[in-house]
């Protein structure tokens, strides 16, 4: 696993029963310190995105925050 999918695990991720881990296409970030809040990168990568593109907020940049690096990062891990 990339340090970004164990930073953002959650338990709806795990299958226990099956002994799998499985890493969602998207799955919003709330990894930070208030409640519901998103994680400092998550948070950084939104401001970022919406410096450069002026049709988009932070909080709409926000609201794509979290999804694996590629699209082949959403998977199933057997453990």
């Amino acid at each position: 696993m990339r340090a970004g999918e164990v930073a953002h695990m959650s338990e709806q991720w795990i299958d226990w029963p099956e002994r799998t881990i499985h890493i969602p296409p998207f799955d919003r970030c709330t990894k930070g310190r208030g409640v519901r809040q998103a994680c400092g990168y998550c948070t950084k990568r939104a401001e970022s995105i919406a410096e450069h593109h002026q049709n988009i907020t932070v909080e709409q940049a926000l609201s794509t925050r979290w999804a694996p690096k590629t699209a082949a990062g959403a998977r199933a891990i057997l453990t």
